[in-house]
Protein backbone atom coordinates (compact mmCIF):
# COMPACT_ATOMS: atom_id res chain seq x y z
CA UNK A 1 0.00 0.00 0.00
CA UNK A 2 2.70 2.34 0.93
CA UNK A 3 3.96 1.98 -3.19
CA UNK A 4 0.98 3.74 -4.13
CA UNK A 5 0.40 6.65 -1.61
CA UNK A 6 4.26 7.12 -2.40
CA UNK A 7 2.72 8.20 -6.01
CA UNK A 8 1.70 11.70 -6.35
CA UNK A 9 -1.73 12.96 -5.95
CA UNK A 10 -3.15 13.51 -9.30
CA UNK A 11 -1.63 10.35 -10.60
CA UNK A 12 -3.56 8.24 -7.20
CA UNK A 13 -6.85 10.30 -8.21
CA UNK A 14 -6.67 8.82 -11.91
CA UNK A 15 -5.78 4.96 -10.50
CA UNK A 16 -8.88 5.57 -8.24
CA UNK A 17 -11.05 6.65 -10.96
CA UNK A 18 -10.08 3.34 -12.94
CA UNK A 19 -11.07 1.22 -10.36
CA UNK A 20 -14.21 3.09 -9.07
CA UNK A 21 -15.43 3.21 -12.93
CA UNK A 22 -18.53 0.90 -13.57
CA UNK A 23 -20.32 0.35 -16.89
CA UNK A 24 -23.63 2.10 -16.55
CA UNK A 25 -22.57 3.61 -12.95
CA UNK A 26 -24.87 3.05 -10.09
CA UNK A 27 -28.51 1.78 -10.38
CA UNK A 28 -30.97 2.43 -7.57
CA UNK A 29 -32.71 -0.38 -6.34
CA UNK A 30 -36.40 0.26 -5.72
CA UNK A 31 -36.18 -2.68 -3.62
CA UNK A 32 -33.45 -2.65 -1.05
CA UNK A 33 -33.41 1.09 -1.46
CA UNK A 34 -29.66 0.70 -2.20
CA UNK A 35 -27.66 1.28 -5.22
CA UNK A 36 -25.64 -1.12 -6.94
CA UNK A 37 -24.07 -1.72 -9.95
CA UNK A 38 -25.47 -3.63 -13.49
CA UNK A 39 -23.95 -6.43 -12.11
CA UNK A 40 -24.34 -6.73 -8.37
CA UNK A 41 -23.32 -5.16 -5.44
CA UNK A 42 -20.54 -1.84 -5.47
CA UNK A 43 -16.93 -3.09 -4.94
CA UNK A 44 -15.54 -0.89 -1.97
CA UNK A 45 -13.04 -3.41 -0.93
CA UNK A 46 -10.05 -1.24 -1.40
CA UNK A 47 -11.41 2.00 0.38
CA UNK A 48 -11.48 -0.44 3.62
CA UNK A 49 -7.73 -1.14 3.37
CA UNK A 50 -6.45 1.99 4.42
CA UNK A 51 -8.20 5.18 6.13
CA UNK A 52 -6.44 7.74 3.67
CA UNK A 53 -7.17 5.56 0.95
CA UNK A 54 -10.74 5.54 1.62
CA UNK A 55 -10.48 9.70 2.40
CA UNK A 56 -9.30 9.86 -1.16
CA UNK A 57 -11.57 7.80 -2.69
CA UNK A 58 -14.55 8.61 -0.91
CA UNK A 59 -14.63 12.26 -3.03
CA UNK A 60 -14.67 10.23 -6.66
CA UNK A 61 -17.28 7.62 -6.28
CA UNK A 62 -20.08 10.17 -7.81
CA UNK A 63 -17.87 12.23 -10.10
CA UNK A 64 -16.95 8.87 -12.24
CA UNK A 65 -20.68 7.04 -12.05
CA UNK A 66 -23.73 8.50 -12.77
CA UNK A 67 -26.65 7.37 -10.45
CA UNK A 68 -29.42 5.61 -12.23
CA UNK A 69 -33.33 5.13 -11.15
CA UNK A 70 -36.10 3.26 -13.10
CA UNK A 71 -39.17 2.41 -12.95
CA UNK A 72 -39.62 -0.84 -11.90
CA UNK A 73 -41.91 -3.44 -10.81
CA UNK A 74 -41.47 -4.29 -6.87
CA UNK A 75 -44.32 -6.09 -5.55
CA UNK A 76 -48.16 -6.79 -5.72
CA UNK A 77 -48.74 -4.48 -2.44
CA UNK A 78 -47.19 -1.44 -3.98
CA UNK A 79 -48.76 -1.60 -6.86
CA UNK A 80 -52.24 -1.51 -5.41
CA UNK A 81 -50.71 1.31 -3.18
CA UNK A 82 -49.59 3.65 -6.13
CA UNK A 83 -52.92 2.88 -7.61
CA UNK A 84 -54.90 3.86 -4.72
CA UNK A 85 -52.35 6.90 -4.30
CA UNK A 86 -52.99 8.11 -7.61
CA UNK A 87 -56.83 7.21 -8.14
CA UNK A 88 -57.30 9.22 -4.47
CA UNK A 89 -54.76 12.17 -5.56
CA UNK A 90 -56.67 13.06 -8.40
CA UNK A 91 -60.36 12.88 -7.12
CA UNK A 92 -59.02 14.83 -4.13
CA UNK A 93 -57.63 17.93 -6.77
CA UNK A 94 -60.98 17.34 -8.82
CA UNK A 95 -62.83 18.06 -5.72
CA UNK A 96 -60.73 20.71 -5.05
CA UNK A 97 -61.25 22.88 -8.45
CA UNK A 98 -65.25 21.80 -7.99
CA UNK A 99 -65.26 23.48 -4.40
CA UNK A 100 -63.24 26.67 -6.05
CA UNK A 101 -66.21 27.04 -8.18
CA UNK A 102 -68.25 27.22 -5.79
CA UNK A 103 -66.76 29.68 -3.86
CA UNK A 104 -66.67 31.65 -6.65
CA UNK A 105 -68.69 34.81 -5.55
CA UNK A 106 -66.82 34.95 -2.38
CA UNK A 107 -63.42 35.64 -4.09
CA UNK A 108 -62.32 38.95 -2.98
CA UNK A 109 -60.64 41.21 -4.51
CA UNK A 110 -57.70 41.01 -2.66
CA UNK A 111 -57.95 37.19 -2.78
CA UNK A 112 -57.87 37.93 -6.99
CA UNK A 113 -55.06 40.15 -6.46
CA UNK A 114 -53.09 37.71 -4.48
CA UNK A 115 -53.45 34.77 -7.14
CA UNK A 116 -53.02 36.81 -9.86
CA UNK A 117 -49.66 37.92 -8.59
CA UNK A 118 -48.53 34.44 -7.96
CA UNK A 119 -50.15 32.99 -11.16
CA UNK A 120 -50.45 35.83 -13.69
CA UNK A 121 -51.65 34.26 -16.47
CA UNK A 122 -54.96 33.36 -14.56
CA UNK A 123 -55.74 37.33 -14.97
CA UNK A 124 -57.40 36.99 -18.00
CA UNK A 125 -59.67 33.64 -16.48
CA UNK A 126 -60.27 34.78 -13.20
CA UNK A 127 -62.63 37.72 -13.88
CA UNK A 128 -64.74 35.20 -15.59
CA UNK A 129 -64.81 32.62 -13.16
CA UNK A 130 -65.63 34.97 -9.95
CA UNK A 131 -68.66 37.19 -12.46
CA UNK A 132 -69.68 35.18 -16.53
CA UNK A 133 -71.84 37.60 -17.01
CA UNK A 134 -71.13 40.82 -15.14
CA UNK A 135 -74.22 42.42 -17.29
CA UNK A 136 -76.45 40.46 -16.67
CA UNK A 137 -76.66 39.18 -20.35
CA UNK A 138 -75.63 35.22 -21.20
CA UNK A 139 -73.97 36.40 -24.66
CA UNK A 140 -73.07 33.94 -27.41
CA UNK A 141 -69.36 34.27 -25.88
CA UNK A 142 -70.34 33.21 -22.12
CA UNK A 143 -72.90 30.31 -23.86
CA UNK A 144 -70.24 28.44 -25.61
CA UNK A 145 -67.48 28.63 -22.91
CA UNK A 146 -69.28 28.70 -19.34
CA UNK A 147 -68.97 24.67 -19.59
CA UNK A 148 -64.78 25.31 -19.11
CA UNK A 149 -65.24 27.65 -16.11
CA UNK A 150 -66.61 24.32 -14.32
CA UNK A 151 -63.32 22.74 -15.15
CA UNK A 152 -60.67 24.47 -13.12
CA UNK A 153 -57.97 21.87 -14.04
CA UNK A 154 -58.29 22.32 -17.37
CA UNK A 155 -54.76 23.67 -17.90
CA UNK A 156 -54.73 24.39 -21.48
CA UNK A 157 -58.07 26.77 -21.19
CA UNK A 158 -56.07 28.57 -18.20
CA UNK A 159 -52.79 28.54 -20.49
CA UNK A 160 -50.54 27.47 -17.91
CA UNK A 161 -48.77 23.85 -17.39
CA UNK A 162 -51.01 21.71 -15.12
CA UNK A 163 -48.93 21.63 -11.48
CA UNK A 164 -49.48 25.24 -12.02
CA UNK A 165 -53.27 25.03 -12.16
CA UNK A 166 -53.35 22.96 -9.65
CA UNK A 167 -51.24 25.08 -7.58
CA UNK A 168 -53.41 27.95 -8.40
CA UNK A 169 -56.88 26.61 -7.16
CA UNK A 170 -54.74 25.40 -3.82
CA UNK A 171 -53.71 28.94 -3.48
CA UNK A 172 -57.15 29.92 -3.80
CA UNK A 173 -58.78 27.70 -1.38
CA UNK A 174 -55.48 28.48 1.38
CA UNK A 175 -56.78 32.12 0.81
CA UNK A 176 -60.17 31.70 1.46
CA UNK A 177 -61.30 32.93 5.36
CA UNK A 178 -64.40 33.10 4.91
CA UNK A 179 -67.08 34.45 7.50
CA UNK A 180 -70.16 32.87 6.19
CA UNK A 181 -69.93 29.53 4.41
CA UNK A 182 -70.27 29.05 0.81
CA UNK A 183 -73.86 27.30 1.08
CA UNK A 184 -75.18 30.76 2.43
CA UNK A 185 -74.86 32.37 -1.03
CA UNK A 186 -77.20 30.10 -2.43
CA UNK A 187 -80.83 28.84 -2.00
CA UNK A 188 -81.30 25.15 -0.77
CA UNK A 189 -82.32 24.26 -4.19
CA UNK A 190 -78.97 24.74 -5.34
CA UNK A 191 -76.67 23.13 -2.11
CA UNK A 192 -75.53 19.74 -4.08
CA UNK A 193 -75.70 18.32 -0.79
CA UNK A 194 -73.44 20.57 0.62
CA UNK A 195 -74.35 20.81 4.40
CA UNK A 196 -73.48 22.80 7.98
CA UNK A 197 -72.33 19.25 9.32
CA UNK A 198 -69.23 18.73 6.86
CA UNK A 199 -65.97 20.41 7.93
CA UNK A 200 -64.36 23.18 6.11
CA UNK A 201 -62.61 21.57 3.06
CA UNK A 202 -60.91 24.82 2.99
CA UNK A 203 -58.97 23.85 6.05
CA UNK A 204 -58.11 20.48 4.74
CA UNK A 205 -57.06 21.60 1.41
CA UNK A 206 -53.17 22.36 2.72
CA UNK A 207 -52.99 18.50 3.53
CA UNK A 208 -53.50 17.03 -0.10
CA UNK A 209 -49.11 15.82 -0.61
CA UNK A 210 -46.51 16.34 -3.25
CA UNK A 211 -47.90 14.19 -6.47
CA UNK A 212 -43.92 12.88 -6.13
CA UNK A 213 -44.00 11.36 -3.16
CA UNK A 214 -43.90 7.56 -2.60
CA UNK A 215 -46.54 7.11 0.28
CA UNK A 216 -46.56 4.55 2.98
CA UNK A 217 -50.01 2.88 3.89
CA UNK A 218 -50.81 5.23 6.64
CA UNK A 219 -51.26 8.40 4.04
CA UNK A 220 -52.99 6.35 1.31
CA UNK A 221 -55.76 5.52 3.71
CA UNK A 222 -55.55 9.00 5.40
CA UNK A 223 -56.46 9.88 1.61
CA UNK A 224 -59.02 7.90 1.11
CA UNK A 225 -60.36 9.17 4.49
CA UNK A 226 -60.39 12.69 3.75
CA UNK A 227 -61.97 12.12 0.19
CA UNK A 228 -64.93 10.58 1.69
CA UNK A 229 -65.20 13.49 3.87
CA UNK A 230 -64.94 16.27 1.16
CA UNK A 231 -67.46 14.19 -0.75
CA UNK A 232 -69.54 12.93 1.86
CA UNK A 233 -69.82 9.23 0.33
CA UNK A 234 -67.83 6.57 1.81
CA UNK A 235 -65.80 4.86 -0.33
CA UNK A 236 -63.01 2.29 -0.32
CA UNK A 237 -60.75 2.43 -3.48
CA UNK A 238 -59.24 -0.76 -2.19
CA UNK A 239 -62.06 -3.31 -3.03
CA UNK A 240 -62.28 -1.25 -6.72
CA UNK A 241 -60.88 -3.09 -8.83
CA UNK A 242 -61.50 -2.99 -13.12
CA UNK A 243 -61.43 -6.44 -15.23
CA UNK A 244 -57.77 -5.43 -16.16
CA UNK A 245 -56.70 -5.35 -12.69
CA UNK A 246 -54.82 -8.29 -12.84
CA UNK A 247 -53.11 -7.44 -15.83
CA UNK A 248 -52.05 -4.13 -15.06
CA UNK A 249 -48.95 -3.09 -13.29
CA UNK A 250 -49.07 0.83 -11.48
CA UNK A 251 -45.74 2.00 -10.71
CA UNK A 252 -44.35 5.04 -8.57
CA UNK A 253 -42.21 7.15 -11.46
CA UNK A 254 -38.38 7.25 -11.49
CA UNK A 255 -38.22 10.62 -10.49
CA UNK A 256 -40.38 10.04 -7.12
CA UNK A 257 -37.68 7.35 -6.63
CA UNK A 258 -34.94 9.62 -7.30
CA UNK A 259 -36.74 12.24 -4.54
CA UNK A 260 -37.41 8.59 -2.40
CA UNK A 261 -33.40 7.99 -2.46
CA UNK A 262 -32.21 11.88 -1.80
CA UNK A 263 -34.43 12.64 0.87
CA UNK A 264 -32.50 9.08 2.54
CA UNK A 265 -28.82 10.13 2.43
CA UNK A 266 -26.99 12.99 4.40
CA UNK A 267 -26.51 16.57 2.58
CA UNK A 268 -22.24 15.41 2.07
CA UNK A 269 -23.06 12.86 0.63
CA UNK A 270 -25.48 14.49 -1.67
CA UNK A 271 -23.15 17.21 -2.37
CA UNK A 272 -20.88 14.58 -4.15
CA UNK A 273 -23.40 13.35 -6.77
CA UNK A 274 -22.48 14.89 -10.06
CA UNK A 275 -25.03 13.52 -12.51
CA UNK A 276 -27.90 11.27 -12.38
CA UNK A 277 -30.45 9.59 -15.25
CA UNK A 278 -33.98 9.56 -14.51
CA UNK A 279 -35.11 6.68 -16.68
CA UNK A 280 -39.07 6.82 -17.04
CA UNK A 281 -39.17 3.24 -18.75
CA UNK A 282 -43.29 2.89 -17.55
CA UNK A 283 -46.44 5.01 -17.15
CA UNK A 284 -46.74 5.82 -13.71
CA UNK A 285 -49.23 7.42 -11.49
CA UNK A 286 -49.85 11.01 -9.97
CA UNK A 287 -49.64 13.28 -12.55
CA UNK A 288 -45.75 11.92 -13.40
CA UNK A 289 -45.20 14.83 -15.97
CA UNK A 290 -44.48 17.11 -13.37
CA UNK A 291 -42.14 14.83 -10.75
CA UNK A 292 -38.96 16.80 -11.89
CA UNK A 293 -40.34 19.96 -10.30
CA UNK A 294 -39.41 17.93 -6.98
CA UNK A 295 -35.53 17.78 -7.78
CA UNK A 296 -35.66 21.53 -7.77
CA UNK A 297 -34.46 21.86 -4.14
CA UNK A 298 -32.12 18.77 -4.83
CA UNK A 299 -30.39 20.88 -7.60
CA UNK A 300 -30.45 24.22 -5.51
CA UNK A 301 -29.04 22.07 -2.99
CA UNK A 302 -26.01 20.76 -4.98
CA UNK A 303 -24.99 23.51 -7.77
CA UNK A 304 -22.79 21.04 -9.40
CA UNK A 305 -25.63 18.14 -10.10
CA UNK A 306 -27.32 17.69 -13.29
CA UNK A 307 -30.05 15.74 -14.02
CA UNK A 308 -30.97 13.76 -17.45
CA UNK A 309 -34.62 12.75 -17.40
CA UNK A 310 -35.24 9.85 -20.44
CA UNK A 311 -38.95 9.08 -21.27
CA UNK A 312 -39.98 5.96 -23.03
CA UNK A 313 -42.34 7.11 -25.93
CA UNK A 314 -44.23 4.42 -26.10
CA UNK A 315 -44.29 2.91 -22.73
CA UNK A 316 -44.97 6.34 -21.02
CA UNK A 317 -45.93 9.78 -23.13
CA UNK A 318 -48.32 7.64 -25.59
CA UNK A 319 -50.53 5.62 -23.26
CA UNK A 320 -52.82 8.18 -22.37
CA UNK A 321 -55.87 9.74 -23.97
CA UNK A 322 -55.48 13.29 -23.68
CA UNK A 323 -52.18 12.55 -21.62
CA UNK A 324 -54.69 10.78 -18.62
CA UNK A 325 -53.43 7.25 -17.81
CA UNK A 326 -55.90 4.48 -19.41
CA UNK A 327 -53.24 1.75 -19.77
CA UNK A 328 -56.47 -0.63 -19.89
CA UNK A 329 -57.06 0.30 -23.62
CA UNK A 330 -53.40 -1.70 -24.52
CA UNK A 331 -53.43 -4.12 -21.79
CA UNK A 332 -53.82 -7.02 -24.74
CA UNK A 333 -51.37 -5.16 -27.09
CA UNK A 334 -48.82 -7.23 -29.43
CA UNK A 335 -45.77 -5.64 -30.52
CA UNK A 336 -47.77 -5.49 -34.14
CA UNK A 337 -50.20 -3.39 -32.96
CA UNK A 338 -47.89 -1.00 -30.91
CA UNK A 339 -46.25 -0.56 -34.49
CA UNK A 340 -49.25 0.99 -35.45
CA UNK A 341 -49.09 3.71 -33.23
CA UNK A 342 -46.59 5.07 -35.53
CA UNK A 343 -47.82 3.59 -38.98
CA UNK A 344 -51.49 5.10 -38.50
CA UNK A 345 -50.95 8.82 -36.94
CA UNK A 346 -52.35 10.14 -40.06
CA UNK A 347 -55.04 7.53 -41.23
CA UNK A 348 -56.38 6.13 -38.05
CA UNK A 349 -59.87 6.30 -37.45
CA UNK A 350 -60.93 8.49 -34.18
CA UNK A 351 -62.83 5.38 -32.54
CA UNK A 352 -61.98 5.79 -28.17
CA UNK A 353 -64.57 3.30 -27.93
CA UNK A 354 -62.75 0.43 -29.17
CA UNK A 355 -60.07 -0.42 -26.19
CA UNK A 356 -58.84 -3.57 -28.59
CA UNK A 357 -57.78 -0.74 -31.10
CA UNK A 358 -54.25 -0.11 -30.34
CA UNK A 359 -53.76 3.04 -32.47
CA UNK A 360 -53.77 6.95 -31.24
CA UNK A 361 -54.88 9.74 -33.68
CA UNK A 362 -52.61 12.78 -34.70
CA UNK A 363 -54.02 15.08 -32.58
CA UNK A 364 -53.68 13.05 -29.44
CA UNK A 365 -50.54 12.18 -29.63
CA UNK A 366 -48.97 16.36 -30.09
CA UNK A 367 -51.32 16.35 -26.65
CA UNK A 368 -49.93 14.19 -24.62
CA UNK A 369 -46.81 15.91 -25.25
CA UNK A 370 -48.08 18.79 -24.48
CA UNK A 371 -47.89 18.27 -20.92
CA UNK A 372 -44.41 16.92 -20.92
CA UNK A 373 -43.77 20.07 -23.05
CA UNK A 374 -45.44 23.16 -20.37
CA UNK A 375 -43.89 20.95 -17.14
CA UNK A 376 -40.59 21.52 -18.88
CA UNK A 377 -40.98 25.06 -19.51
CA UNK A 378 -42.16 25.25 -16.00
CA UNK A 379 -38.44 24.91 -14.88
CA UNK A 380 -37.18 27.74 -16.70
CA UNK A 381 -39.60 30.17 -14.01
CA UNK A 382 -37.88 28.04 -11.61
CA UNK A 383 -34.31 29.64 -12.71
CA UNK A 384 -32.87 25.98 -13.53
CA UNK A 385 -30.51 26.45 -16.61
CA UNK A 386 -30.83 24.12 -19.68
CA UNK A 387 -27.30 22.56 -18.67
CA UNK A 388 -28.34 21.16 -15.52
CA UNK A 389 -31.53 19.22 -16.60
CA UNK A 390 -32.82 17.53 -20.03
CA UNK A 391 -35.71 16.01 -21.15
CA UNK A 392 -35.25 13.30 -23.52
CA UNK A 393 -37.63 11.71 -25.60
CA UNK A 394 -36.70 7.93 -26.58
CA UNK A 395 -37.59 4.36 -27.59
CA UNK A 396 -35.05 1.83 -27.25
CA UNK A 397 -34.12 -0.57 -28.54
CA UNK A 398 -35.58 0.51 -32.14
CA UNK A 399 -34.72 4.65 -32.36
CA UNK A 400 -36.02 5.37 -35.43
CA UNK A 401 -39.76 4.48 -34.80
CA UNK A 402 -38.98 8.03 -33.01
CA UNK A 403 -38.64 9.81 -36.18
CA UNK A 404 -42.53 9.55 -37.41
CA UNK A 405 -43.66 10.44 -34.15
CA UNK A 406 -41.49 13.73 -34.09
CA UNK A 407 -42.57 14.68 -37.29
CA UNK A 408 -45.80 14.53 -36.38
CA UNK A 409 -45.39 17.18 -33.21
CA UNK A 410 -42.77 18.98 -35.43
CA UNK A 411 -45.98 19.82 -37.89
CA UNK A 412 -48.50 20.24 -35.26
CA UNK A 413 -46.57 23.19 -33.92
CA UNK A 414 -45.99 24.07 -37.25
CA UNK A 415 -50.13 24.89 -37.51
CA UNK A 416 -49.97 26.55 -33.60
CA UNK A 417 -47.26 28.82 -34.83
CA UNK A 418 -49.36 29.92 -38.08
CA UNK A 419 -52.07 30.26 -35.76
CA UNK A 420 -50.70 32.45 -33.55
CA UNK A 421 -48.91 34.85 -36.08
CA UNK A 422 -52.31 35.07 -37.69
CA UNK A 423 -54.19 35.92 -34.22
CA UNK A 424 -51.10 38.91 -33.80
CA UNK A 425 -52.47 40.52 -37.02
CA UNK A 426 -55.99 39.83 -35.92
CA UNK A 427 -56.79 39.35 -32.39
CA UNK A 428 -59.68 37.23 -31.23
CA UNK A 429 -62.40 39.05 -29.39
CA UNK A 430 -62.25 36.02 -27.15
CA UNK A 431 -59.08 35.56 -25.20
CA UNK A 432 -60.24 32.06 -24.64
CA UNK A 433 -60.99 30.78 -27.89
CA UNK A 434 -57.30 29.88 -28.84
CA UNK A 435 -56.94 27.04 -26.71
CA UNK A 436 -60.54 25.60 -28.41
CA UNK A 437 -59.17 25.26 -31.33
CA UNK A 438 -58.04 22.33 -33.55
CA UNK A 439 -54.54 23.92 -34.40
CA UNK A 440 -53.33 25.32 -30.57
CA UNK A 441 -51.73 22.30 -28.34
CA UNK A 442 -50.86 24.29 -25.37
CA UNK A 443 -49.15 27.84 -24.13
CA UNK A 444 -45.34 26.46 -24.83
CA UNK A 445 -46.09 23.86 -27.49
CA UNK A 446 -44.60 25.50 -30.73
CA UNK A 447 -41.99 27.86 -28.64
CA UNK A 448 -40.54 23.75 -26.86
CA UNK A 449 -40.68 22.16 -30.61
CA UNK A 450 -38.68 25.55 -32.10
CA UNK A 451 -36.39 25.15 -28.87
CA UNK A 452 -35.87 21.39 -29.81
CA UNK A 453 -34.68 22.06 -33.83
CA UNK A 454 -32.33 24.10 -32.55
CA UNK A 455 -31.23 21.74 -30.16
CA UNK A 456 -31.36 23.86 -27.59
CA UNK A 457 -33.51 23.91 -24.37
CA UNK A 458 -34.69 21.23 -22.04
CA UNK A 459 -36.43 19.21 -24.19
CA UNK A 460 -34.80 17.00 -26.82
CA UNK A 461 -35.65 13.70 -29.10
CA UNK A 462 -33.26 10.87 -29.52
CA UNK A 463 -33.35 10.72 -33.51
Amino acid sequence: MSCILDLPRELRDEIYRCYLAQDGGYVYNARTRKLRTADGLIDLAWMRTCKQVAQEMRPLLFEVNAVTFKTEWIDRETSERAERFGNELVSLHHQSASHLYNLRKSITNYMAYQATSAFPKSSIMLPAIRDPHPTGVQTDYHRHFEHHFRDLQNWRIWRQAPSTQRNFVKSLLLLKKPRRTWWDFWSPDQLLGQTDSRPDFTSQVEQIPDPWIIPGEGLVVFLEELNSTWSGVKTKTTGIRSRWASHIKHYFSAAALAIQFFGSIDRDLLSRIRHIIVDEAHASVAYPQCHVLGLIPILQKNPRLSIERRVDIWNTVTTGRHGEDHVSRFAYCTDEKLEKLAKDTEDAEDDEDDEDKAVITRDLISVSFSQWFEEAAALSSAGIPSDRFSLIFHQSPNTEAVLPIFETVVRDAAWQSALERALVVTPPKNPMSLPGTICWFSESFARVVRDIQQRKGFVHFDI
